[in-house]
């Protein structure tokens, strides 16, 4: 695996200063092995708080001394000439003081997100480890959390987060694979970001997205919601296999100053046509998200191009 980055110029992307990451480079920590899929999750933030964006590259596949597919990830961190390897950082749930226990399997950076969930005014980094087994329960999954110091991401207050989590809504059961998908943003406003975790396969709703709020003292567990499609006030109906919560991403959608959740549901099906998918958005408000003016989305949609067929799997991407 490899990432490549290209900076943008006052005439757009450019080619030039462009740069190759890898794990081969000697001044990128770990070694690039077959399989590592190193780049198959991305972030950016300013974990330093210098205002310059660094990296967060996720290596879900990389093997951990002799644990095979631990995961792990790769941050590079931004400077007044563009992305640099001193101080970069390798993270993986056996580095001392990290909360949970690297085992095989758990794909520890399978999904990535990135911002300031405490308001310190440096961002912090949310992994997603969706096969992580919890009290034997396996690939469960579970959101490690580590937030941002004047020396870049720092194990200091670091959170591990899943559906066994105490006041967390639902329910841990194999194979939900909790944090699947990840997006942070400021849902109600309070310059405290907060984050959705997807748990597409959670067997109890038919896909879900947890949602915990950011606080002064970082993500908390008060007021913490789960959303389904069963959830009061969202349009459709939860089925086996819907994957709810696949994909995930923010924006402001409606100009109302606090972030919205777009929400994949790509094997939804359509007018009988299955797996055809659709894209739910939940709206921010001062109470977090709400589901007054929930919205469905797909290619039979009023005013949508194209035609809903079976397979279509729209909303399997988000950005």
């Amino acid at each position: 695996g490899a990432v490549n980055v290209l900076y943008g110029s006052g005439s757009g992307l450019s080619a030039a200063r462009n740069q190759l990451w890898t794990q081969d480079r000697s001044d990128i920590t770990g070694v690039g092995n077959n399989g590592d899929a190193f780049g198959s999750a991305l972030t950016s933030g300013d974990f330093d708080g210098n205002n310059r964006d660094d990296l967060a590259v996720g290596v879900p596949f990389e093997d951990i001394k002799s644990v095979s597919d631990m995961g792990a990830v790769n941050v590079i961190y931004g400077t007044g000439t563009g992305l640099r390897g001193t101080g970069n950082q390798l993270w993986h749930q056996n580095k001392a003081n990290m909360k949970g226990s690297g085992q095989a399997g758990d794909q520890f950076g399978s999904a990535l997100a990135g911002d300031d969930f405490d308001g310190d005014d440096r961002d912090d980094l949310a992994v997603g480890v969706p096969f992580e087994d919890i009290a034997g329960v396996a690939n469960t999954g579970a959101v490690n959390v580590l937030y941002g110091a004047g020396s870049g991401l720092a194990t200091a207050g670091n959170q591990m987060w899943k559906q066994d989590t105490a006041k967390i809504v639902g329910v841990a059961k194999p194979n939900d694979n909790f944090g699947g998908a990840l997006a942070a943003g400021d849902f109600s406003g309070d310059r405290n970001a907060d984050l959705a975790v997807g748990v597409p396969q959670d067997r109890d709703t038919k896909g879900a997205v947890n949602v915990i709020l950011g606080a002064n003292s970082g993500l908390t567990s008060a007021g913490n919601r789960l959303w389904h499609q069963d959830s009061s006030g969202i349009a459709g109906t939860g089925e086996s296999g819907d994957n709810f919560g696949s994909a995930l991403t923010i924006g402001d959608y409606d100009g109302g100053g606090y972030m919205d959740l777009a929400i994949g549901v790509p094997h939804e099906g359509i007018s009988g046509a299955n797996d055809t998918g659709i894209v739910q958005v939940i709206f921010g408000s001062p109470s977090a998200l709400t589901s007054a003016r929930d919205q469905t989305w797909h290619q039979n949609s009023t005013g949508i191009l194209g035609a809903a067929g079976v397979g279509d799997h729209f909303g399997a991407a988000l950005r």
